[in-house]
């Protein structure tokens, strides 16, 4: 039964990922899934295989109405798989909790079980997730404190978190890591990060090279290939190759990417002009300050460890506006991811 749960997990994972799987599809095996992952806790409900409570939390966190699995059992079951050692689980209770109590300006900043136990992990499993998941939390903290007219600033310490944790996690190899350390890079992150967008794009071209095919990792994989196609096509810190960075925004859209479908259709004449080649140099006058200032790079050879480059950081001159953090929403610019 716990080889069978095993794959059904695998199943489960790669067909909410997989673009190719129907909704019909997949609502087929999450019935199933669903249906043996009960068995299996019915069978021995004293000490259920982490497994099956995993995948019951799971599906009642992403669809309970339709399973009648209400927010106490949900929280139950990923309680009692994270208690059983799966780490996934801890990774849910924290997307549990802030579901329940989600991000409000001066209303509920305050840190919740789910941080506890990302945090837990951290320290005694070194998971990536986690690393990935504090750091988004801390931004869309820092961004909650601006979505209200008024609002005090954000303390320091949520932007030093959001640094600590990625720039851990790229320490670590983990290509969630090079993404984060990448946009901190391209637009400048407080005092903690100078903007050098040459050093932003081989965060982005390394990260994409460290993923590999754990579905897991296929957001992450698709928003690097995003980057590393924008930066491609505007010359941003690497030679300008629009055909090149072009496709790649392309198979980034076909893999799911909000942020490449967009720009996509944002800039549909501007794509139609490279795809039929027509494009004049004269013709390329998109304004954007980063194409102006940049400097660029043409050997991937000069690139750095880890370690190296995340010494050039500390050691680089410091402060920033706060603001200079926050991604515009301009045509030119993506959006924060």
């Amino acid at each position: 039964m716990a080889n069978e749960l095993q794959q059904l997990k695998e199943k489960y994972v790669k067909s909410s990922y997989d673009e190719n799987v129907s909704n019909k599809e997949f609502a087929g095996i999450q019935k199933l899934v669903f249906k043996k992952a009960i068995h299996s806790i019915k069978i021995n409900p004293d000490n259920p295989p982490a497994d099956a409570d995993l995948l019951v939390g799971w599906i009642g966190l992403e669809d309970g109405d339709r399973f009648k699995i209400p927010p106490q059992n949900v929280l139950a079951h990923l309680e009692r798989a994270w208690k059983n050692g799966s780490s996934e689980a801890g990774i849910l209770l924290y997307r549990a909790h802030n579901k329940m109590y989600q991000y409000i300006p001066n209303n509920m900043r305050s840190l919740s079980r789910g941080i506890l136990i990302l945090e837990k992990m951290i320290r005694e499993r070194n998971d990536q997730y986690a690393l990935f998941e504090l750091v988004e939390h801390y931004l869309r903290l820092i961004e909650s404190y601006f979505s209200e007219e008024g609002s005090e600033d954000p303390p320091e310490d949520h932007y030093h978190k959001a640094y600590q944790y990625a720039s851990l996690a790229f320490e670590q190899g983990y290509p969630g890591g090079y993404l984060h350390m990448g946009i901190f890079t391209y637009y400048g992150f407080i005092g903690l990060v100078p903007k050098d967008i040459s050093l932003a794009y081989k965060y982005f071209f390394l990260g994409l090279k460290k993923c590999n095919e754990n579905p897991r990792e296929r957001d992450v994989y698709t928003v690097l290939k995003y980057w590393v196609g924008y930066c491609q096509v505007h010359g941003l810190g690497v030679s300008m190759d629009r055909e090149s960075g072009l496709k790649i925004i392309h198979e980034s859209a076909t893999m799911g990417n909000i942020e490449a479908k967009n720009w996509l259709e944002e800039n549909r004449e501007f794509v139609d002009s490279i795809e039929s080649s027509k494009l004049k140099e004269s013709e390329y006058y998109m304004n954007d300050p980063d194409i102006i200032n940049t400097h660029e790079f043409d050997t991937l050879s000069e690139y750095k460890e880890p370690k190296e480059i995340l010494g050039k950081l500390k050691s680089s001159k410091l402060g920033r506006d706060p603001m200079s953090f926050f991604l515009t929403n301009s045509e030119d610019e993506p959006v924060k991811h």
